[in-house]
This record gives C-alpha cells, sequence and structure tokens, in this order.
C-alpha cells in the first residue's frame, strides 16, 4: 500500500487512502489469489481499514493539552480503531479477544518505531561493511 502513496508523490499526485488500499489489494490478488483465504491478509487489511476510517474521530473525542498525555492517547486510540475493525474476525478465527493490547502497544508500537529507524539506517550504511557491522553490533 505505501509503494501507491510513494509512486504518486513524484508526480505530484494526490491520493485518496482507500482507493490506494483497494489498489493494493487488488493487485496483490492477481498475484496470489489464495491471499484471500489467509487470516493475516484479512486481519492486516481489516486493521489498516480501522485505522484510516476509525482513529481520527476516535481520537478528536478527547482533546489533551499535555504533550505526553496526547501522545498516549493518539497510539490508545489507534489501537482502538484497529482492534474494532478486526474484533469480529479474530473472535471468529481465535475464539477469544485480547484484552492486554492497550497496555501492550503502547510499549510496542515506540519499540517497533525505533527499529524501523534503526533497521532504515542499518540499510543506508550497508555499503560500507566496517561501519554497518559496528553499528548492528553496537545495538
Amino acid at each position: 500500500m505505501f509503494s501507491f502513496i510513494a509512486l504518486a508523490r513524484p508526480f505530484g499526485k494526490q491520493t485518496n487512502i482507500y482507493n490506494t488500499l483497494a489498489a493494493s489489494v487488488f493487485f496483490l490478488l492477481i498475484y496470489n489469489p489464495y491471499l484471500i483465504m489467509s487470516v493475516g491478509f484479512q486481519l492486516s487489511y481489516l486493521a489498516v481499514l480501522g485505522i484510516v476510517y476509525l482513529q481520527r474521530p476516535m481520537y478528536n473525542l478527547w482533546e489533551i493539552e499535555n504533550r505526553v498525555g496526547d501522545w498516549i492517547w493518539q497510539i490508545t486510540s489507534v489501537s482502538i480503531a484497529a482492534q474494532t475493525a478486526t474484533f469480529a474476525l479474530a473472535l471468529l478465527y481465535f475464539h477469544q479477544f485480547p484484552t492486554y493490547f492497550l497496555i501492550s502497544n503502547l510499549l510496542v508500537v515506540p519499540l517497533s518505531t525505533l527499529v524501523l529507524v534503526f533497521g532504515i539506517f542499518l540499510l543506508a550504511i550497508s555499503f560500507f561493511p566496517p561501519l554497518a557491522l559496528f553499528t548492528a553490533t553496537w545495538c
């Protein structure tokens, strides 16, 4: 999905996130039609759709003046939006609902962001193996 957005930017095109989401589903299903039966595929796209559609209205329900509190509410609203969208499918496949998602996402989301930034940095310096090796072993 990000590839479609990234491809539109150099051409100065505005993208509609729903059309981008639909196009990425369409091309992935053309490539492999059996993905439609994959639980991970279904949950991923439902979570993204829930975040895109529900997060902003939910976030706007409560305005917090404190910067840290606002950051926590932003992560929490993303988590609630994703869980709301995937609730029925998670119950269908797994017969249970994750009860600790609010607490765990307060830790997992910032840590995964750090891992992603570190991975991109490591990829950027990979042309110089000693520096990449030092960085990879240091962290």
